[in-house]
């Protein structure tokens, strides 16, 4: 019986792990020691975010500038401050679209420009190459085509106008936008 509980005893001894200094009922430790989760530690209390404000693209006013035409709005305040026959001293730039009808006279066109809100008059006007060279049967410039002009702002008998003025400005098409 001795020979018969001999391979039980030594399983069970493998099973236990051979320590002699270990009793039997001892939890066996793992190799790895298991970390406990720990409390964190107070900290000092955070202090409220400060809200990002967002970063506006930088708005560059309109000046008048090829890069940056006046509405017929914007320039109204320059155009109203002249007297009679008066003029700016400098070319200037302008967007709107173009109201009622065009006229022709020898190469050159007028007619009224808006940005919806005021309106001005574009007297004499060139082509893009700056010549008097348009046809009268020119349909490119027609009522509702939005544009660009330079020329000079004047008063000319209490119409504001945008026009050549001799050695100030010329007045022509920069270009159609649509």
């Amino acid at each position: 019986m001795k020979l018969k509980l001999l391979p039980l005893f030594v399983a069970a001894l493998f099973m236990v792990g051979c320590h002699a200094e270990r009793k039997p009922t001892e939890p066996v430790e793992p190799e790895t020691p298991i970390v406990e989760p720990s409390e964190p530690e107070p900290s000092e209390p955070e202090e409220p975010e400060t809200p990002v404000e967002p970063v506006e693209p930088e708005v560059i006013p309109n000046d008048g500038s090829e890069e940056h035409p006046w509405t017929i709005s914007e320039a109204y305040p320059f155009a109203a401050k002249l007297e009679d026959g008066q003029n700016t001293t400098e070319q200037k730039y302008f967007v709107g679209k173009v109201t009622g009808e065009v006229s022709f006279y020898k190469g050159r066109l007028s007619f009224d420009i808006t940005d919806g809100e005021k309106t001005l008059n574009v007297y004499n006007m060139n082509n893009a190459e700056n010549k008097a060279s348009w046809k009268e049967d020119q349909t490119e410039i027609a009522e509702g085509v939005e544009l660009i002009v330079t020329g000079a702002l004047k008063n000319y008998k209490g119409k504001l106008e945008i026009c050549y003025v001799k050695d100030v400005a010329d007045c022509f098409l920069v270009k159609v936008i649509k």
